[in-house]
């Protein structure tokens, strides 16, 4: 009997010990998921901390393409490589800001064999290196956007975490976007003269307090208009660039100094004191009639902009005037004729056939004249199908 109480608590002695050890394992594993991680796993700790205001050099390897490189000196920041040219300060403060506000909300993957899926590897991911001075402050890969978050990864290093938000966009840039395309940056209520001499023709202006007119000497419009040269004078005044000319072309390529060219001067007289500007604006680039190459005078940079702002810095005599009737715009021509019935029809949109008679659009515009063909051909189809025309609600029924 004694041998039966022994093994009983025998038994009790082993319940406990084991319900001790399952209770320590169990409590050492939660403390371990409530505790910030630490070691190689660390999400606390993942990333580099980087201060924006540290930084003075970015470099943005983009796959198969040359590196970008961008420094400061002071507070202004250059393109240094692949081209010598001022940088563009929203670029280089959006791409700060991210380095900045870096947050890793956890782990993505461990293992190198997902670096292609995630976009972070060589061939695939955007690798940016920040300095200051001759320190690395960090050295990241950055990746695909999933469910709301970037993939980074730290060079030299197989695991990938995950950071809030959408930062690729910031460092996914051609070197034209890294570049300030600014080409000129003036108040247009400072203008006080412009002159336009080029092939259209030669025309001076001069303001006299807010009032525009020929300037002393200069050919007198007939039907001037002061608000379309107002126009172009905002435009010219506040010029920004879509891209930069290739180095390699020569003024006759890009129709500078040639009976092509138009020479655009301006002075202006705010509180900076008098200052004259003097565009010229040159020979459609290699990419077609769409845009137009551009210098500033004193500028070695070579810019291409917009045929819309080409052709406003480029008046004619038309351009700069009134319409020959003195404003009065003709009368826009009749629109085709609403078949009957549709002006009931229904699911049409309001407006057609309502108010504004046949043919009317929501605000008074107008039903284009081949759309117009493709719904009577349509109703057409529709009558000699049978279908009649008042399928929708709106009585188109009784128009048969």
């Amino acid at each position: 009997m004694d041998w039966q109480k022994n093994r009983l608590w025998i038994g009790a002695l082993v319940f406990a010990a084991l319900l001790a050890v399952t209770f320590f394992v169990v409590k050492s594993r939660s403390k371990e998921g409530n505790a910030p991680a630490t070691g190689s796993g660390s999400t606390a700790s993942a990333l580099p901390t980087i201060h924006k205001n540290d930084v003075d050099s970015l470099e943005i390897r983009r796959p198969g393409e040359p590196p970008i490189r961008l420094t400061r000196s002071g507070s202004a920041w250059r393109v240094v490589a692949p081209v010598d040219a001022i940088a563009d300060m929203t670029a280089i403060n959006a791409a700060l800001d991210k380095l900045d506000t870096l947050e890793v909300t956890g782990p993505a993957a461990a293992n190198r064999a997902n670096h292609a899926r995630l976009e972070v590897s060589a061939d695939k991911g955007i690798r940016v290196i920040v300095k200051k001075g001759a320190t690395t402050l960090a050295d990241l890969w950055i990746g695909a956007f999933r469910s709301g978050a970037t993939m980074v990864r730290v060079e030299g290093q197989d695991r990938v975490y995950a950071v809030e938000g959408s930062i690729k966009y910031a460092f996914n840039k051609d070197v034209k976007d890294w570049r300030d395309r600014e080409i000129t940056d003036l108040d247009p209520n400072d203008v006080v003269a412009i002159t336009f001499q080029g092939p259209k023709g030669t025309f001076g202006f001069a303001k006299n307090g807010d009032d525009w007119s020929a300037a002393p000497g200069a050919a007198v419009l007939a039907r001037f208009s002061p608000s379309k040269l107002a126009g172009v004078v905002q435009s010219a005044a506040r010029l920004r660039a879509t891209d930069f000319a290739a180095t390699t072309l020569t003024a006759e390529q890009l129709g500078f100094d040639t009976p092509e060219m138009t020479t655009i001067t301006f002075r202006t007289g705010g509180e900076g004191g008098v200052q004259d500007v003097t565009l010229q604006l040159g020979k459609a680039s290699s990419s077609g009639d769409r845009e137009f190459y551009a210098r500033r005078a004193g500028v070695d940079t070579v810019y291409i902009i917009s045929s819309y702002l080409a052709n406003r810095l480029a008046p004619d005599e038309e351009s700069l005037s009134m319409p020959a009737d003195g404003g009065v715009a003709a009368a826009p021509a009749a629109p085709p004729e609403m078949p009957p019935g549709m002006e009931g029809m229904g699911g049409m949109p309001p407006g057609m056939g309502g108010p504004g008679g046949p043919g009317g659009m929501p605000g008074g515009g107008q039903i284009p004249p081949e759309l117009m063909r493709q719904i009577q051909q349509q109703l057409q189809q529709q009558r000699a199908q049978g279908g009649g025309g008042g399928g929708g609600g709106g009585g188109g029924g009784g128009a048969e």
